[in-house]
C-alpha cells in the first residue's frame, strides 16, 4: 500500500486507523482539521496518504517565528525571465532594422542609441506611419511593442501556497500551525469559514480580487502540544474554526510483535538468532514510554 501511493514505510496501528476514519471525515464534510500531537505520531504521512487517495495535490508549508502573510496569500516579485526578455528585444529590433527600409537620418538615429530599449522606442517611431503597407510590418510594430511593455515590467505578482491549493483544490498542510505570529494566521480567517474565499486587496491597486475554493480543497494543520518546549497556544478565533483531533503516539504489544515478525520474516537471511524474551523487551518499552509520557 505505501509502495503504491509512494510513501516509503506505512505502519498500520490501531491509533492510525482510528485517526485516518476520524479525518477522513472531516475532509468529506469540508472541514479543516488541526491534528494535535507529538513529533513522530504520523500527522504530516498521513496527510500524504489522503492526498494521494483523493489524487490531490498536497501543499505544505511549515511555519515558524518568521513566517509572513506573503507565504500564504502571495506578493510582487521580481520577474525572472527579464534577461530573456530583453535578448528577445534585442534581435527583434535588430532583425527589423536589417530588413526594413527606413530613411537614412531615422536608421542613424536609432543604430547611435545605446540600450535596446531606446533603440525599440525609436523604431516604433518609424514603423508607425510604415504599418499601412504590410500586414507584416503590422505584426511586427505589434510584437516590439509587447516586448517593451513586458521589459518595463519589473515586478509581477506571484500566487501564494494557499492561493495555488484553493485554485487547484489541492490540499494544503499547514505543519506547526502554532509557531505563526497571530497576526499572519487571521488573514486566513475567512478561508476557514464555510464558503471558502480569500479577498487579495494586495494584487491589484484598483480593485480587490477574491478567491473561492473550488473542488475538494481542504486545509489540515498540525501543531504539537502547547505543553512543549518552545510551543505556544493557537489563538481561540482560529482553533474555533477547526475540528480538532488529538493524535496519541501508542503501540499496543500484539502490534509491537507482529511488526517485529515482519522485520524477523524480511531479514532471516542476516539475523544471526531469534530472541526468545522479545515479549518481555516489548513489556519493557510500553511501560517505559508510559512513564515518560
Amino acid at each position: 500500500m505505501s509502495a503504491h501511493l509512494g510513501i516509503p514505510r506505512l505502519i498500520v496501528s490501531r491509533q492510525l486507523k482510528r485517526l485516518a476514519v476520524l479525518v477522513h471525515k472531516c475532509l468529506s464534510n469540508k472541514e479543516p482539521v488541526l491534528l494535535v500531537g507529538e513529533t513522530g505520531c504520523g500527522k504530516t504521512t498521513l496527510c500524504q496518504v489522503f492526498a494521494a487517495l483523493n489524487h490531490q495535490e498536497l501543499f505544505s508549508i511549515n511555519c515558524h517565528q518568521n513566517t509572513e502573510t506573503s507565504d500564504f496569500i502571495g506578493c510582487m516579485r521580481t520577474r525572472k525571465n527579464l534577461q530573456q526578455l530583453q535578448e528577445q528585444l534585442e534581435e527583434l529590433v535588430e532583425a527589423t532594422i536589417s530588413e526594413t527600409e527606413l530613411p537614412d537620418q531615422k536608421r542613424a538615429q536609432i543604430e547611435k542609441s545605446t540600450t535596446s530599449k531606446k533603440k525599440a522606442e525609436l523604431l516604433l517611431k518609424a514603423l508607425k506611419p510604415l504599418c499601412k503597407e504590410t500586414k507584416e510590418l503590422r505584426e511586427t510594430y505589434t510584437k516590439i511593442k509587447l516586448l517593451k511593455n513586458e521589459l518595463s515590467m519589473v515586478f509581477e505578482w506571484q500566487d501564494g501556497i494557499l492561493v495555488k491549493a484553493m485554485q487547484s483544490a489541492g490540499l494544503l498542510l499547514i505543519d506547526e500551525i502554532s509557531l505563526a505570529n497571530d497576526s499572519v494566521l487571521e488573514r486566513l480567517n475567512s478561508v476557514f469559514e464555510h464558503d471558502r474565499t480569500l479577498v487579495l486587496s494586495e494584487k491589484s491597486s484598483t480593485k480587490a480580487i477574491k478567491i473561492v475554493a473550488v473542488g475538494d480543497f481542504n486545509i489540515v494543520a498540525t501543531m504539537n502540544p502547547s505543553g512543549d518546549f518552545g510551543k505556544k497556544e493557537l489563538s481561540p478565533a482560529l482553533r474555533n474554526r477547526m475540528t480538532e483531533i488529538w493524535v496519541e503516539s501508542y503501540f499496543l504489544q500484539k502490534e509491537l510483535l507482529d511488526l517485529y515478525a515482519q522485520e524477523r520474516a524480511s531479514l532471516r537471511s542476516i539475523t544471526p538468532q531469534i530472541h526468545s524474551d522479545i515479549p518481555e523487551q516489548v513489556d519493557l518499552y510500553l511501560i517505559t514510554s508510559k512513564l515518560c509520557s
